[in-house]
């Protein structure tokens, strides 16, 4: 599977941190988290996800993460490096 739209769904940070492990991950290019509430706690497993190095779009709203959620995105060392300098963007460094 190389894209996977989750938007709007329930999710909460504890369930996608279950998820981020999954192999279901692995490959994805596309992963839409648009209207899911993960917060900090689902932004930092996303950003320590093994899975995600193949994304090219991840669509998320910064609101939802918080400024913790948005600064492990920022600062994560698995997603691609394109992703990550957006969230530093978005963080302001």
């Amino acid at each position: 599977m190389r894209a996977l739209y989750l938007q709007g769904n329930r999710f909460t940070g504890r369930g996608l941190a279950a998820l981020a492990g999954a192999s279901v991950f692995a490959g994805l290019e596309v992963l839409d988290l648009r209207y899911v509430p993960i917060g900090p706690a689902g932004a930092a497993a996303l950003a320590e996800s093994p899975g995600l190095g193949g994304l090219t779009i991840l669509q998320l709203h910064a609101a939802e993460l918080g400024a913790e959620g948005v600064r492990a995105l920022a600062s994560s060392t698995r997603l691609p490096r394109d992703l990550v300098r957006l969230w530093r963007a978005r963080e302001g460094r």
